[in-house]
Formats: C-alpha cells, structure tokens, sequence
C-alpha cells in the first residue's frame, strides 16, 4: 500500500488533463468533421466575426472562474468544467457539500467530497435531460404554458440567491468561522451597481468577464487591508480549542 498523501492528487490531476484533452477533441472534431463531410467549413475571417463578441465575454469571464472557483472546487474543477454549468449548478453544490460535510475548503477532505458532489450532480444533469428529451413532445402543451413560463423565469435567480445566502453566513466549514465578511463585499457591489445602472449600462453586458478580474481584485486588496486592520477576523478551529482549554 502506498502511503504517498500525494498519490491521491497526482492520480486525480493526470486523469483529469486526459480527460479535459479527450473532452476538447470531441468538441472540436464533431464540428469539424460535420462541416468537413457537408463541405460548410468556415473561413477564420467567418469564424472571428461570428465568436468575437462572445470571446470577449467568455475568455475574461473563464479566467476569473477559475481563478475564483478552483481554490474551493479542486481538481473536481476537470471534471466540473467538462460538463459544464459551474456557477449556476456544480460551485453550488460543491459549497453545500463543503458545509454540510464540515470539513475545510483547500483540504484534501473538501477535495474528494468536491468530487462527489460535482460527480453526483453532472449524473442528475444527465438524468434530467434525457427524462426532458424523452417527455419532451407529450409535455409540450404544459411546457409552453404561461405559468410554466413565469415560473421558468425564477430559476436562475433561485441559484443564485443560494450561491449568495451562503456568503451571508459566518461559519465557512471545517470550523473555520470569518467574522466580518460581508464588510469586504460592499465597495465591489457599488462598482458592480454604478458599472451597471450608471456607467456603462449599455456595454455592461460585453466586459462583464474583465470586470469580473478587476473585482476580484478589488475583494483580495480589501479583504487583506479590513483583515490587517482587524474588521475582519478569522478564527480558526485551533484557536477554539486552545481558548477552550485555556479556560479549563
């Protein structure tokens, strides 16, 4: 038996850059394939014009991702990015799991519970819509009916407000309690709202991933300087036992 505690890591990442290849090879040689058989394939000049509205977006935007969501989804983030909906489904459940299993995000614990969660919600997903596409043509009355409809229109606020409600809460798992942490969100909020409703209302929507970069910034600068100055305390599971033990 092996007692390497980086063995679990060094498996997981070579088995994930395999996966993530074989994954771009599919995506990109169905397309290709496709267009190659049916002699559509596009020019680059085409190709730019068409995708550089939305590479501005997503490019920007997939670096602030991982650099915002890897340090708390782990290697799970091969597999999260893979099949894809990380902010709206897998950061969710991974932070739900992280909580409810009380264990320490960056720790090799959160990591394989990351897994699970990510791993268990991709195969729900999967589940979900090969139910949908199955009942897809029989539901179609119900489906395209105005409650439907307006009901649909609450779902992505819905996940959102569960990836928020979280950072409302001191306790962040593994014991690890932050107090204060709401203070270092209130100056990127009033960016985000003047960028948003006064500044730059109308190109909002196009910079939103290098705006994304900038704030996260903006959290580590003020998040460091309100934890220097003491606004924000961390109080670690440690700390609790020594004041405990202290006080005996």
């Amino acid at each position: 038996m092996n007692n390497d505690p980086n063995l679990y890591y060094k498996k997981v990442h070579r088995m994930g850059m395999l996966m993530t290849v074989a994954a771009m090879i599919v995506f990109f040689g169905v397309p290709f394939i496709a267009c190659t058989i049916f002699d559509i394939m596009p020019t680059m000049k085409e190709v730019f014009m068409v995708a550089g509205g939305i590479c501005l977006i997503f490019i920007p935007m997939s670096f602030a991702e991982i650099i915002a969501e890897t340090p708390v989804m782990g290697s799970s983030s091969y597999i999260a990015s893979i099949t894809g909906n990380i902010t709206n489904i897998k950061l969710p459940a991974c932070l739900n799991a992280i909580k409810i299993a009380d264990v320490e995000s960056g720790t090799s614990e959160a990591d394989a519970i990351s897994g699970i969660a990510v791993c268990v919600s991709s195969l729900v997903t999967m589940g979900m819509i090969a139910i949908g596409v199955l009942l897809l043509t029989p539901l179609e009355p119900l489906l395209t009916s105005p409650v439907v409809e307006t009901a649909a229109n609450y779902v992505l606020p819905a996940l959102f407000g569960c990836i928020i409600l979280t950072s409302f809460g001191e306790h962040v798992g593994g014991g690890v309690v932050i107090h204060g942490r709401l203070k270092t969100m209130i100056l990127p909020v009033i960016i985000a709202a003047a960028l948003y409703f006064f500044i730059i209302p109308d190109i909002y929507e196009d910079y939103q991933g290098f705006i994304a970069i900038g704030l996260l910034i903006i959290i580590y600068a003020t998040s460091k300087i309100m934890y220097k100055k003491g606004s924000v305390v961390v109080e670690m599971p440690e700390d609790k036992a020594e004041a405990k033990g202290d006080a005996e």
